[in-house]
């Protein structure tokens, strides 16, 4: 069972990182084409590049950080699953 939800866990992981990374893309691009659809989301700093593209920068900092730690733990559980089947095999 443990198994099972790690997986559909890295599953939703993959698909988030899919959707971020998309997601942003979207973002400079619209930026660059019209300003002022993206003043909705970050207010009137979005009219200065510097500063929408340093809030940018520290959103996705963010996001790696705490989706890279997300992702450390899937892979610990995975490393410890197999480290135990190792074990109950050596002690069979």
């Amino acid at each position: 069972m443990n198994k099972f939800i790690a997986n559909i866990f890295s599953g939703i992981l993959s698909l988030i990182h899919i959707v971020v990374i998309v997601g942003f893309v979207l973002v400079i691009l619209n930026y660059q084409k019209n300003k002022d659809s993206v003043v909705g989301i970050f207010g009137s700093i979005a009219y200065e590049s510097g500063a929408f593209y340093g809030i940018l920068f520290l959103i996705f900092l963010l996001y790696v950080l705490f989706i890279g730690l997300l992702s450390t733990f899937v892979a610990i559980n995975e490393n410890l699953e197999e480290i135990n089947s190792t074990l109950k095999n050596n002690n069979k």
